[in-house]
């Protein structure tokens, strides 16, 4: 009988090490308040002696980003110039970067959780006791696979078409139906159900009549935003799901 498994605060599943894994990447981050004197050379000295024995290697990135904001003037944007430390251990296969409300582990070369945690753990531990962030706003994880282009090039995603009722199709377009996506050129009340998918060959793929169903730049990018909806949405726990109920029903109500 197969176990539900809480993936947030469930216990920690065994691993299994895979004789050709396709794990090429895996990063850990942590976001805190700005803390511009991270900027400063002098500013990091402490943080960079505490784990200097396990990244020697220090380098200075200027990063570039551009600003837009949008007001009653128009829309503006400034070019913004952040400055991003890399801390490299002798392979340089581990980096450690260190901006001024942000610090991020990745490996280039990855070899059991033990080792991740254990160093998260502790470039965690001098960050809080160096540079002392008052609080965490948000963590994150993420592991990157590759797959040989041969594996997959031959197949393509397909998403079916459902029926629903007329008046469920506002909410789509309002998004607040993250399962489903409007095309045209199609039957009334015929949708894109996102949460059903199967791969099909390119070769019978092609034998089929191509009807398009995006055929105006502001439809693909609706469609664009409904796929990252769905794909993209953030795992919450139940309870955070339902301390957050009464404050949706309020916003529901009042904007409705």
């Amino acid at each position: 009988m197969a176990l539900a498994l809480n993936p947030l605060f469930g216990e920690i599943p065994e691993q299994v090490h895979l004789n050709n894994s396709p794990l090429i990447s895996v990063l850990g981050q942590a976001i805190f308040p700005k803390i511009v004197k991270i900027s400063e050379e002098g500013y990091i000295g402490d943080f960079q002696e505490s784990i200097r024995g396990d990244y020697p290697h220090l380098q200075r990135d200027n990063i570039q980003s551009v600003e837009v904001n949008l007001n009653q003037s128009g829309m503006q944007h400034q070019t913004i110039e952040t400055i991003v430390w890399r801390f490299f251990d002798l392979e340089r296969t581990i980096r450690v970067s260190l901006g001024t409300d942000a610090i991020t582990l990745e490996f280039s070369k990855y070899v059991s959780r033990e080792e991740f945690i254990s160093r998260t753990r502790s470039i965690l531990d001098a960050l809080s006791s160096t540079i002392s962030p008052v609080t965490v706003i948000r963590i994150g994880c993420r592991y990157v696979d590759r797959k040989p282009v041969d594996s997959f090039s031959k197949f393509v995603s397909v998403y079916p078409l459902v029926e629903i009722n007329s008046a469920s199709i506002s909410n789509i377009e309002r998004g607040k139906a993250p399962g489903l996506g409007l095309i045209e050129n199609t039957p009334d009340n015929l949708v894109v159900d996102f949460s059903r998918v199967m791969s099909v060959s390119k070769n019978l793929l092609v034998t089929w009549k191509r009807t398009r169903g995006c055929p105006s730049e502001s439809r693909k990018r609706e469609f664009a935003m409904a796929l990252e909806q769905f794909l993209g949405r953030y795992a919450y726990p139940d309870a955070f799901n339902q301390s957050f109920s009464s404050f949706r029903s309020a916003t529901h109500n009042k904007y409705n």
